[in-house]
C-alpha cells in the first residue's frame, strides 16, 4: 500500500506505467465467505420466501456482506472521502422525501439503494475484499452457463441465456462488466484475455443486444486508448455513442435477431411513454418505484435507465448517480498515468453508461455497485499517489533552491 512513509516517498517513479501497488491485487483470494456470498450475488433470478416477504437471493447475500462488514476492520484510511457518506445519506433522505410528497411506496428501493451504498463503502475501505466476491460472481456466471445448457436451470427467454440471473438483459449486464472487472485485479496477460473471452461468450449466449454492443466498445477501448489522451477519449466515447445508435437505427435485426420486430416495437412505444413521463417529471422527481409506463394497459418498467434516474429523483439523483460513475469509473480529470487496471475499469465503465441507455435497472445494480467499489478503490489510491508526487517536486524545488544537491545524487 502506499504510504506516506520516507520509503514510500524515496522510491523512484518508473517511466512505464504498471501495477506494482494496484489495491485491487491485494487481499487473500482464498477468504471463502465472501468468495461464497459472491457467487449468491448472481442468484437474481432465484426468489425465497421468508414470513411471507418473496425476495431474490441476491439481495440476501447483499445483507450478509453488509453485515459481515461491520465485523471487519478497515484496511484503507478514507477520512477525506467523510464527505461523500454523508451526501449518500442526504440523497437517500432526499428520495424519501420526494417518495412521502408523492406518496408512492419507497421502503423497499431505498433499502436496495442504502445497502449498495453501503457495499461501496465497505470495498472502498477495505472491510470487504473486492477481489474474492468477484471471483465468486465470476465462478456462478460460469456455472450458469454449464448447467443452463444441461437443461438444469430455467429458461426464462425463449433459450437464449438467463439461468440464475432470470432475465436475459440482466444476465448480459453481468457477463459484460464482472469480468473485465476481474481482469483489473489480475496482472497475467493470458488469463485476463480469458476472461475477455469469457465475457464475450457470455454476452453473446443472452441474445442481449445493448450488452453486446456495450461490450464491443469496451474492448475497442482497452485497445486503443491506453496511450491516449483525455481529447482522444471524449471523441472516442462519442464517436461509440453515435455509432450504437447507428447501428440500432439502421440494423436492428441484422444477422440472428430477425425475430425481433414485435419486441422492438414494443420497446419503441415504452420509450416514448418514458419520454413523455419525463417531461412531465418536476425537477425533484416523482419519487421511488416510478419509473414504469403503461403500454395498452400493461405496466412496464422503462428501458432507460437515465430516464429512470431522473423520474424517481429529478436532476439531483440523475446527477449524482452519472457523476459517480463517470468521476469513480473514468477519472477523466486525472493527469496520472493510467494503469492496466484502471483502463480495465474505464472498460467496465464504458459498458455501464452504454447499457443505461438501453436497459432500466442499470445505475441501482449489483454491476454498477461492483464497478463504483473498483473506481473508489483507485481513486482513493490515484489521490494518495498524487499527493506524494506532489511532495516529491516540492522537496526536490525546495533542495534545488537551497542548492543543495538532491537524494538521488548523495551517496553513502
Amino acid at each position: 500500500m502506499i504510504t506516506g512513509s520516507d520509503t514510500a516517498m524515496s522510491r523512484t517513479v518508473n517511466a512505464e506505467v504498471v501495477d506494482h501497488d494496484n489495491p485491487l491485487m491485494r487481499g487473500n483470494p482464498t477468504l471463502l465467505l465472501q468468495a461464497v456470498l459472491g457467487f449468491i450475488l448472481v442468484m437474481q433470478g432465484v426468489i425465497a420466501k421468508v414470513g411471507g416477504q418473496i425476495f431474490p437471493l441476491s439481495e440476501a447475500a447483499a445483507v450478509a456482506l453488509c453485515i459481515l462488514a461491520i465485523t471487519q476492520r478497515p484496511q484503507r484510511q478514507l477520512s477525506r472521502f467523510g464527505v461523500l457518506g454523508i451526501l449518500a445519506v442526504a440523497l437517500i433522505a432526499f428520495l424519501i422525501g420526494v417518495s412521502l410528497i408523492n406518496d408512492v411506496d419507497w421502503m423497499r428501493r431505498a433499502g436496495r439503494i442504502a445497502i449498495l451504498m453501503t457495499l461501496v463503502g465497505s470495498f472502498g475501505s477495505g472491510r470487504l475484499q473486492l477481489k474474492a466476491v468477484l471471483q465468486g460472481v465470476t465462478v456462478a456466471l460460469g456455472l450458469n452457463i454449464a448447467l443452463f445448457y444441461l437443461g438444469l436451470l430455467p429458461d426464462t427467454y425463449g433459450g437464449v441465456l438467463t439461468g440464475f440471473l432470470g432475465d436475459k438483459n440482466v444476465a448480459g449486464l453481468y457477463y459484460a462488466v464482472v469480468p473485465l472487472l476481474l481482469s483489473a485485479t489480475i496482472k497475467r496477460r493470458d488469463i485476463k484475455t480469458l476472461l475477455i473471452a469469457f465475457a464475450l461468450l457470455g454476452t453473446v449466449l443472452t441474445g442481449s443486444r445493448a450488452t453486446m454492443a456495450a461490450l464491443g466498445c469496451a474492448i475497442i477501448w482497452l485497445l486503443i486508448t491506453s496511450k491516449r489522451g483525455i481529447a482522444f477519449r471524449v471523441a472516442l466515447l462519442g464517436a461509440m455513442i453515435y455509432g450504437v445508435h447507428y447501428l440500432e437505427t439502421n440494423f436492428p435485426r441484422a444477422i440472428f435477431f430477425e425475430d425481433r420486430l414485435g419486441s422492438d416495437h414494443l420497446r419503441s412505444q415504452i420509450d416514448v411513454a418514458s419520454w413523455v413521463k419525463v417531461t412531465q417529471t418536476p425537477w425533484y422527481g416523482k419519487g421511488l418505484n416510478e419509473a414504469y409506463v403503461f403500454v395498452d394497459t400493461n405496466r412496464w418498467w422503462y428501458h432507460n435507465s437515465y430516464f429512470a434516474a431522473w423520474t424517481e429523483g429529478g436532476w439531483i439523483f440523475a446527477g449524482v448517480v452519472v457523476a459517480a460513475v463517470v468521476l469513480l469509473g473514468l477519472r477523466p480529470f486525472s493527469n496520472l498515468e493510467r494503469t492496466p487496471s484502471r483502463i480495465a475499469v474505464e472498460a467496465s465503465t464504458i459498458v455501464l453508461l452504454v447499457c443505461a441507455s438501453k436497459l432500466g435497472e442499470v445505475f441501482i445494480s449489483i454491476p454498477s455497485m461492483l464497478l463504483l467499489s473498483a473506481g473508489f478503490i483507485l481513486t482513493a489510491e490515484e489521490l494518495e499517489r498524487h499527493r506524494q508526487l506532489k511532495y516529491e517536486a516540492r522537496v526536490a524545488r525546495l533542495e534545488e533552491l537551497s542548492g543543495r544537491r538532491p537524494r538521488s545524487e548523495i551517496s553513502l
